[in-house]
């Protein structure tokens, strides 16, 4: 090996800590020049010592500085991460002390560890943790892998063990006392991941719930969307959920999530403030399928009455639009279509054909001639979407959107079309559109719901916008306050919300122009416009 000194020389020119690897005749020799600390040398030598170095030796120069050397006997591709590994470790005591215990514990040491610790909680804190908490440590155990423990310290693993037996514990004993409410309990706590290489950090986010219905799922992907429509940026770290096995009336789940730069004292506030409304309404409800064969009567008296629609060469396509069933992956909707036959004009079948929505054509019939000119035709056809394309945040499926992707496709192959049975849906759209654009940035689910529990029905077709914009408004005010209700006046017109039968002992509510009627995560909210 060369002088230390010419070696200390070299190395210190690209900094401290720096490193150098040499090939030699019978080998490669290794030098770190670190600074002078008390737990360097051990920690490399441990990094090492499975490497079997020929020689190894450290030195002190300069009276700060702590250089080592080793010569192995062969070149290993093990080299390169173990130099990262010791670059990483050397810089600080805690890195140095993770990495160490990353690779001197075995798995199964790991968890004897974690029994231990719970051993101890239990032992020392007997009256709220009772020895069934060992049955929880070993679902948990089952069903997260190796990967999980790693990077996670005996302490956090231990911490997110007691917070899943707690929040278990308060769920089950509030739904023992009114098991007809919904009861939700949060945990949100910092997390740093410790990998050998970098540190991440992370939100440990455990939720609980009980059962109201035997068709309720709650899963990652549900409580995934709860905390996105808090914290847009947030990011599930792979591999941290665990779900218990459902075998209480409960929904409990624990998992982390992280996003690019630390999370914020407000991000955290924010999450155990509106994270508990936001799960009930991300619950999912399964239906039962419905079996309803069609009616072939129906279809044929619409038929007629389309046909009878056409009167003039001029006379728009007739389009009637029927929701028909919903499948485990499609919607089907039975479409019935009738137009004048001008010269000209491809088939009605061909046109149908060339459309993205490959409509099953059922039948094509036709329908007399107008001024004994032009034949009148109508075609029944049924098309499928497929239902992810649907499904709302709530886990609903949006059927007027997917009605109004089938009227899309047909104006674009037959042109301007007269939706039959959906004059008033039309008219509806157009004043959502315009309460949509006033009322700006918002949750988009909520202001739906808003607007289809507005009655009476007609009154959605025609009604101010700016109206609806101060009720909704007024709303989201509501939600957001203690009060039993909240009022307002706005240019001669009075408004007022409020939550379960509140406004029912109010004076002075009778024949409002326009009444809210709104289930909502779970609450039910109560509005009305007058003037």
């Amino acid at each position: 090996m060369r002088l230390a000194s010419v070696l200390v020389d070299e190395l210190l020119e690209t900094g401290i800590p720096s490193w150098k690897l040499e090939k030699e005749e019978e080998g490669v020799a290794l030098h770190f020049l670190t600074a002078r600390r008390p737990y360097i040398g051990k920690f490399i030598l441990e990094m090492v010592s499975h490497l079997n170095p020929a020689e190894f030796s450290l030195k002190v120069v300069q009276d700060k500085l702590l250089l080592t050397s080793l010569h192995l006997e062969e070149d290993s591709p093990e080299i390169e991460r173990v130099i990262y590994e010791i670059e990483w470790g050397v810089r600080s005591p805690y890195h140095a002390a993770r990495i160490l215990e990353m690779k001197a514990l075995s798995m199964d040491e790991k968890r004897g560890l974690i029994q231990e610790r719970i051993l101890s909680m239990i032992r020392r804190f007997p009256q709220l943790f009772d020895y069934d908490l060992f049955s929880e440590m070993q679902q948990f155990f089952l069903k997260l892998s190796d990967q999980y423990f790693r990077p996670r310290s005996v302490k956090e693993v231990r911490q997110t063990l007691s917070a899943l037996y707690m929040i278990r514990r308060k769920i089950l004993f509030a739904h023992e006392k009114h098991p007809k409410r919904r009861h939700v309990a949060i945990r949100v706590k910092k997390r740093t991941l410790s990998f050998p290489l970098e540190q991440k950090e992370a939100l440990e986010v455990t939720v609980g719930m009980n059962v109201l219905h035997e068709n309720e799922v709650f899963k990652k992907g549900h409580l995934l969307k709860a905390i996105e429509s808090i914290l847009p940026d947030a990011k599930f770290v792979s591999g941290s959920e665990y779900h218990e096995k459902e075998e209480y009336s409960l929904h409990l789940i624990t998992l982390e999530i992280e996003k690019e730069g630390d999370f914020e004292i407000e991000d955290i506030a924010d999450l155990k403030r509106w994270l508990p409304r936001a799960l009930k309404g991300k619950i999912e409800h399964l239906q039962r399928s419905l079996f309803m064969p069609r009616n072939e009567e129906e279809i044929l008296r619409h038929v007629v009455t389309l046909g009878r629609e056409l009167r003039f060469a001029r006379d728009l396509p007739q389009l009637i639009l029927s929701f028909e069933k919903q499948t485990e992956a499609h919607l089907v909707f039975t479409v019935i279509l009738a137009r004048i036959l001008l010269p000209k004009v491809p088939p009605i079948e061909d046109a149908l054909m060339a459309s993205p929505l490959r409509p099953k054509v059922d039948r094509i019939k036709q329908l007399g001639m107008l001024r004994k000119k032009y034949p009148k035709e109508a075609a029944v056809f049924k098309v499928e979407l497929p239902i992810q394309e649907f499904i709302r945040d709530d886990h609903s499926v949006d059927l007027y959107k997917a009605r109004q992707t089938i009227l899309t496709q047909m104006q674009e192959i037959f042109g301007e079309i007269r939706d039959y049975n959906g004059g008033m849906i039309s008219k509806q759209n157009e004043v959502f559109t315009a309460l949509e654009e006033m009322v700006g940035e918002c949750d988009k689910l909520l202001l739906e719901n808003f607007f289809h529990s507005l009655f009476p029905l007609e009154k959605r077709s025609f009604i101010d916008p700016k109206t609806l914009k101060t009720l909704f408004h007024l709303l989201v005010e509501k939600m957001q306050s203690s009060k039993p209700y909240l009022s307002v006046e706005h240019q001669g017109q009075f408004f007022i919300v409020g939550e379960g039968r509140v406004l029912e002992s109010i004076q002075g509510i009778s024949n409002p122009m326009i009444s809210l009627d709104l289930e909502y995560e779970e609450r039910h909210y109560i509005g009305f416009i007058g003037h």
